[in-house]
């Protein structure tokens, strides 16, 4: 637990190492946290008349708050944990492709430019006059 704090939540002006780079698109926030906390809810709160709907034999099966036991939410456990290798190995894969065949990021002098002009030949959020662009956003203070 002391390792997921730091990667997520080390740096309190950005968020962490993984959340200050993610933070713009939510990844973590929604995808990872919403996703594993709802599937580890259904593990605590399945009610067997939603769930037996599922099954062969209609009976369902039921959380652990409903009696269950611990045998469905280990199963959701373990399966967000299985989805959670697969995607981390796949993602790891497509991205080390890409690397090798095409390059994972811009070239340096481009991400300096900008890459909107660098790759599309146009400027986004420019707010200076014509020809007195820093190539930085406005308010940016790198």
């Amino acid at each position: 637990m002391p390792v997921a704090h730091w990667v997520f939540f080390s740096d309190s002006d950005h968020g962490g190492w993984i959340v200050d780079r993610l933070h713009s698109l939510d990844v973590v926030g929604v995808h990872l946290v919403g996703g594993l906390v709802g599937t580890l809810l259904i593990g605590l709160l399945a009610g067997a008349t939603a769930t037996g709907l599922l099954t062969p034999d209609h009976r369902g099966v039921t959380g652990l708050l409903y009696g269950g036991g611990l045998g469905q939410l280990g199963r959701q456990a373990v399966a967000a944990g299985v989805v959670g290798a697969y995607s981390f190995a796949l993602t790891w894969l497509l991205g080390a492709a890409l690397d090798r065949t095409m390059g994972f990021r811009a070239q340096a002098d481009r991400e300096i430019s900008g890459l909107d002009l660098a790759l599309h030949s146009e400027t986004a959020y420019e707010l200076a006059p014509a020809g007195a662009s820093s190539g930085r956003m406005v308010g940016s203070s790198e």
